[in-house]
């Protein structure tokens, strides 16, 4: 932790501890600190808007709210908005967190989750031509992403849009995302979908999405779900539902998931648990899954996440690197042990895989950006100095 020695002084001190606080799922720590850092100054933007954030993660949505309403107000910021929108939306706000998310993308145009999220807004408020609108801004701005494709497929389902949903389906399942079982998870047959939204689909579609005409086993219910749910960011209620999975049944058929299911959940609960900052349960899940499916990268990488949030630094770069050989094209991989690299300055290595995790289609300045902020933030977090061919491919320093 990169703090001075002896007792903290200043509110940058206690923001920065607050901030690893937070990082490391210790939220009332996180809290504690940046109420300090506000003491201190109180017009320190960044203190407030971590602290909603971590107010937030905590389920405490009103002082969440509050916080990141004074962050906009003394430093109007794109993630700030996207965070507040969140929160609203969680608060079933959905006009004001759809107005959030619209001035988050004015303030960053290509910001393509706050499109994602603000498509969602519209799906469940019924205005599906705009949610199209704003799942294909997400695609040029991040072609990348199965998610966005797969909304658009969603929305394009509920407008008898065939063909395009059926070209979106395909597009998201060539990212490597699992179309049936998400689809699954949110309607649980193509006679869910239908009741929902009272469009039945045609037999050639159910037959592309994998669907049978019966319902779904309660074990993949309670899979697909908690998989919904943690990438909701609903973390509680993922661990519960693939706790229910794992219990019920183990062997779900693979025709639901790719691999072994059972392996899946326990991935997905480690997942869950990482969020939740419950490391030791994570490591244990990760290595439940690997002892399940030897070969299965994304336990790997959801393994190295809990031994970094640890501590464990080479325990880390080992499974991230057993993930690559796995498969070349992790690059979630890549880009965690560039990080990982760079703290401990080990400075080609990270530049290698910083390349690597680009030429593999990841945004890398962009993404850097917001999951770290500056590169002179993150210098001053893991007190170091970045070398200049590295800072580039950041996106440079702030003038």
């Amino acid at each position: 932790m990169n703090n001075a020695s002896g007792p903290l002084k200043t509110a940058d001190q206690y923001f920065n501890r607050g901030d690893n606080f937070r990082h490391e799922g210790k939220l009332e720590s996180a809290i504690a600190d940046f109420s300090k850092a506000i003491q201190l100054n109180p017009e320190f933007a960044d203190a407030y808007h971590h602290r909603g954030v971590a107010y937030s993660s905590n389920g405490d949505l009103e002082r969440a709210e509050r916080d990141l309403t004074k962050a906009i107000e003394l430093a109007p910021d794109d993630t700030a908005y996207y965070n507040r929108a969140y929160v609203y939306g969680k608060k079933g706000a959905l006009d004001d967190a759809a107005a959030d998310y619209s001035k988050a993308i004015q303030l960053n145009p290509v910001f393509s989750q706050a499109f994602v999220n603000r498509g969602r807004l519209y799906v469940q408020k019924g205005d599906l031509e705009s949610a199209v609108i704003d799942f294909s801004r997400a695609i040029e701005i991040a072609p990348d992403d199965p998610i966005a494709w797969n909304n658009r497929a969603k929305a394009r389902l509920r407008l008898q849009q065939w063909e395009d949903a059926k070209s979106d389906l395909t597009a998201a399942r060539s990212l490597g995302y699992d179309t049936v079982g998400n689809f699954r998870g949110e309607f649980g047959s193509a006679e869910g979908f239908e009741r929902e939204t009272g469009v039945a689909l045609p037999d050639e579609i159910a037959e592309a999405l994998g669907l049978e005409h019966e319902a779904v086993d309660a074990a993949a219910d309670y899979l697909f779900c908690g998989t919904e749910y943690l990438l909701e960011g609903n973390y509680e209620k993922a661990a519960a539902e693939l706790s229910k999975a794992i219990e019920l049944e183990p062997d779900v058929s693979p025709r639901f998931l790719q691999g072994s299911p059972y392996a899946a959940a326990y991935s997905n609960r480690a997942a869950a648990y990482i969020a939740m900052g419950e490391y030791e349960k994570a490591v244990e899940d990760c290595g439940k899954a690997i002892e399940l499916q030897p070969e299965f990268a994304n336990a790997y990488v959801n393994r190295a996440t809990a031994f970094n949030a640890k501590g464990e630094t080479n325990k880390a770069v080992a499974d991230l690197t057993k993930a690559i050989q796995i498969d070349s094209d992790q690059t979630a991989a890549y880009y965690i042990r560039a990080l990982l690299r760079l703290r401990s300055q080990n400075w080609e290595e990270a530049k290698s895989d910083l390349s690597d995790a680009q030429s593999r289609g990841l945004k890398l300045a962009a993404h850097f950006k917001n999951e770290n902020g500056s590169v002179e933030q993150f210098e001053e977090e893991a007190g170091i100095s970045i070398p200049d061919e590295i800072v580039e491919l950041l996106g440079g320093r702030e003038e």
